[in-house]
């Protein structure tokens, strides 16, 4: 049995090659190889001991140090002070005083910039605090606190750029509905999921087209994946929101056009409404491939224009054509089906109720014919605000952030007027181009997040932008 063999190397080669490996890793990046403009940035941040130990390490050092720092000054400058006390001395400055600070060095502008000199100024901006749940889902990217107060300014100056977004040939009559990743709008018997992009813009192609009705959509919703129309074709329709696919269709629900629509997710409820005066309550199991099924039927005697339902989906507001002696306002009790009492106090005969919108499960907004937008309290049983349009024009839709704004898009000349909701007037307006000069068009839907208004004209969507980052707009704010 042969011995076994062991194999040597020479200490001196393995040095070698030791050096040889260490001698290949990649050269460290020196402090003196830093272009220029990147030492006089790290140098405002220390002190003059600092500045004159950091001078005694080379020429180059010396000479860039000497010709732009005084090293005579032994005074504590406020640019050598710790970022915590830094952020607690800003506390204290207007916003016109942030932004001539934030001009001084590189420093005192990352400082001013920091959201918590900014959060609380932030959260009673109209238009972008955010504080609400619903208005945080149709943001594609929340804003920083600095980017919302700067914002609000641009939508109260009326400081904005509008883009055409889509156009039709044909008149319709176009709802939209905005989440986070697309904007969702019907144009005659489809509609239509177009991916959002940045700044605001979506894409012309679209990734998904709903079909299913034989005539236009009146209504639509989306809520928790699931999309629901009602159309001219008296059908009501349903599909999955995230796929398209298709889930079902229910033909001759009403006499009449469904002219109002909403789904209520925590119940399994959808309820609609028609010109035929009547409002039904159907039955769907969302899980389970089936039909809705008819639950209840009730006559309002009177045409329906318009309803909602409660975030706690137990009542529902139905909004009428206000004819006939009949009230233009109901409430309905979904768990007993039963009418609630009536608070349509004040309106007038023909005040049609067109939109309606809840803020909570006691309060909702509703607009109409009256040409005013009134705040309703169930609590009280009647309006507890109301907003008149000063130019007497009907209040075709309107849109909120459940905090303190309000949008109404108007019945002529693509006018929309944007409220605080604790005030009595009006805060600005905006008018939205017609693709075909001289025409005019009421406002059919709007929608918007904190930088991006949405328009629903009869033949175009318009996207006004206020953010800002458009370059060829003039007069943008920095703050």
């Amino acid at each position: 049995m042969s011995s076994p063999m062991w194999i040597t190397t020479d200490s001196s080669d393995q040095q070698g090659q030791y050096q040889h490996e260490q001698h290949e890793q990649p050269e460290q990046p020196r402090l003196e190889n830093l272009p220029k403009e990147i030492l006089l940035n790290i140098f405002e941040f220390c002190t003059t001991d600092s500045l004159q130990a950091m001078a005694t390490m080379n020429a180059e050092f010396a000479t860039l140090i000497l010709t732009s720092f005084n090293l005579n000054d032994k005074r504590l400058h406020i640019n050598a002070l710790p970022t915590e006390l830094l952020l607690h001395i800003f506390s204290f400055l207007d916003r016109k005083s942030l932004a001539q600070a934030s001009k001084v060095n590189r420093r005192f502008q990352d400082v001013a910039y920091d959201d918590s000199l900014w959060v609380n100024s932030a959260r009673l901006c109209l238009v972008t605090n955010t504080s609400h749940e619903s208005i945080q889902n149709r943001c594609r990217d929340l804003p920083s606190a600095r980017d919302r107060v700067r914002v609000s300014r641009n939508w109260l100056d009326r400081r904005y750029s509008e883009t055409l977004l889509l156009t039709q040939e044909v008149k319709y009559m176009p709802r939209i509905q905005l989440e986070d990743r697309h904007l969702w709008v019907s144009w005659g018997n489809r509609i239509w999921a177009h991916p959002r992009m940045d700044q605001g813009r979506v894409k012309r192609t679209t990734t998904r087209v709903l079909k299913g009705h034989n005539d236009d959509v009146s209504r639509f919703v989306v809520k928790n994946g699931i999309i629901v129309s009602g159309g001219r074709d008296r059908a009501l329709v349903g599909w999955q929101s995230e796929t398209g696919r298709f889930l079902f269709a229910k033909r001759n629900c009403h006499q009449s056009e469904i002219s109002a629509v909403d789904l209520v997710t925590n119940s399994g409820v959808i309820v609609t409404g028609s010109r035929d005066k009547l409002v039904k309550i159907w039955s769907y199991d969302a899980s389970k491939d089936n039909f809705p099924a008819l639950y209840e039927t009730i006559d309002t005697a009177d045409r329906v224009w318009s309803l909602e339902a409660n975030p706690m989906g137990d009542c529902v507001a139905i909004g009428t054509a206000g004819w006939g002696g009949v009230p233009s306002l109901h409430l309905l009790d979904l768990n007993t089906t039963r009418p609630l009492f009536p608070v349509s106090q004040g309106l007038k005969r023909g005040a049609g109720i067109l939109d309606l919108h809840w803020m909570s499960n006691q309060t909702f907004l509703s607009c109409g014919y009256d040409t005013t937008a009134r705040l309703w309290d169930l609590r009280t049983g009647s309006w507890e605000r109301v907003w008149t349009e000063p130019f007497d024009e009907a209040v075709y839709c309107l849109a909120t952030d459940k905090n303190m704004t309000l949008i109404c898009g108007t019945a002529r000349h693509g006018l929309v007027r944007l409220w605080d909701m604790r005030q009595e007037k009006p805060v600005q307006m905006y008018y939205t181009k017609h693709p075909h000069n001289g025409q005019s068009s009421p406002v059919y839907s709007v929608a918007f997040d904190p930088f991006h208004l949405y328009v629903a004209l009869d033949q175009s969507l318009s996207l006004l932008s206020f953010s800002g980052l458009d370059n060829n707009r003039k007069g943008q704010y920095r703050f």
